[in-house]
């Protein structure tokens, strides 16, 4: 029984992790830093060889995933620097390219307006 407890967290954990991961490779971009790509895979690295150690199938395969989706993660974080037209595939990054170009852009205000709608909001009334 303690197995299948264990079987079963292991796959709700990928299901999530996949839904994500799709999301990622779908936007072409991954939304974490580099530095936290970098930390979780050698965190996984090393939890998978403490599995191994333990013989511990199910935390081994868990962490094993956990590594190569950080992996995964890390090469997405890495080409999304380098390519700045995805960020316009973004609302976010389609109003910034708005606020850019748009010549009565004043400040503070419009910003807060602009980003409001960025995040689903709308914007005040005067």
């Amino acid at each position: 029984m303690d197995e299948t407890i264990g079987i079963i967290g292991l796959a709700l954990l990928l299901a999530g992790w996949a839904f994500e991961l799709y999301r990622t490779v779908k936007a072409g971009k991954a939304g974490i830093s580099l530095g936290f790509a970098g930390l979780y895979f050698a965190g996984s690295f090393l939890l998978a060889y403490y599995a191994l150690l333990q013989d511990d199938a199910i935390f081994l395969a868990l962490n094993a995933a956990a590594g190569i989706i950080a992996l995964i993660n890390a090469y997405y974080v890495l080409r999304g620097g380098k390519k700045q037209a995805a960020k316009a595939h973004t609302l976010n990054g389609i109003l910034h390219e708005v606020r850019k170009q748009d010549k009565s852009f004043k400040g503070k205000k419009e910003k807060m307006d602009y980003d409001r709608i960025a995040y689903g909001a709308p914007p005040k009334s005067p």
